[in-house]
């Protein structure tokens, strides 16, 4: 799972204002206590599911999923960086392959289940877009 964490955490790091705001797990707090400044993409992984895709056996798959928050200022901050976030991952409704040590990546799914929301209980209030992505991997040689 380490390894598919930091292939969408690097990747996520290819959008500018994202560079040295990606986290995973966690975002971390400032001296003072108080989140890191806006904006912002926190990565959730999940292991997923691993299947054989051979009755026979040899194809196993691992069917990792993240889920992204994308926290910023303003809906449009948000809504503009989403599109950026997702142009890393999919183009034109296929998805662009990670690069995965000793592994193939293919069936990229991006999807976006909840409209831009406002988190209302922090100070100042914050947008955020939540992101669901998932992929296949597998070894190389199978």
């Amino acid at each position: 799972m380490i390894q598919h964490s930091d292939a969408v955490e690097s990747r996520s790091k290819k959008v500018p204002a994202l560079a040295n705001a990606t986290f995973v797990g966690r975002v971390p707090k400032t001296p003072a206590g108080e989140l890191v400044s806006r904006p912002f993409n926190v990565i959730y992984p999940a292991d997923g599911i691993d299947t054989q895709d051979r009755l026979t056996g040899g194809r196993r798959v691992q069917h990792p999923r993240f889920t992204m928050h994308i926290v910023g200022d303003s809906y449009k901050q948000v809504a503009t960086l989403t599109s950026q976030l997702k142009a890393q991952f999919v183009e034109d409704g296929f998805g662009i392959p990670l690069d995965v040590p000793g592994e193939v990546t293919r069936n990229m799914q991006w999807s976006s289940p909840e409209p831009v929301q406002w988190d209302t209980d922090v100070t100042p209030p914050v947008a955020y877009q939540v992101v669901e992505l998932s992929f296949d991997s597998e070894p190389i040689n199978q």
